[in-house]
């Protein structure tokens, strides 16, 4: 893998006897030049297929997840029987992230819907559609052991 963090987990985790299972969001390490976005509703739904497959092959399952990674864990693994989530730098609260940057770009919510997509200035597109996933699915139940 390109990324460090996740070079060093994987090692340490091998020494300790633990398998790794590793998945790269799209425009992200070796999706970088996906034609998928890195839209919530996408990577949860990725994530659920992930989880499935590491459900058919392992009994006990951990997750490590960085930054928007742990947000669109907590969405996708939120009645998912997990031992461990360590994640590093978690968004925990993308709504607020995005209304941010809302407002350093001055996009209101009805630009934003009539747009659909709209570039900011620092390079991330504001979505209208990610927006309303992620006001309509709250993250509500998280009964894992979380370390950060």
């Amino acid at each position: 893998k390109e990324d460090a963090v996740i070079q060093k987990l994987a090692e340490e985790a091998d020494r300790k006897g633990y398998q790794v299972l590793s998945f790269d969001l799209p425009e992200h390490g070796e999706r970088k030049n996906d034609n998928t976005p890195c839209k919530v509703q996408f990577c949860v739904n990725e994530l659920s297929i992930i989880m499935n497959y590491a459900k058919e092959h392992w009994k006990e399952i951990n997750v490590f997840a960085c930054s928007m990674g742990a947000y669109f864990s907590l969405l996708a693994f939120q009645n998912d029987l997990i031992e461990k989530a360590l994640f590093l730098s978690p968004v925990v609260n993308m709504e607020r992230i995005i209304e941010n940057m809302m407002k350093w770009f001055n996009v209101t919510p009805e630009l934003l819907q009539k747009e659909m997509t709209i570039e900011t200035p620092i390079g991330q597109k504001l979505y209208w559609d990610y927006l309303c996933y992620v006001k309509e699915h709250p993250i509500s139940t998280w009964n894992t052991d979380t370390y950060i």
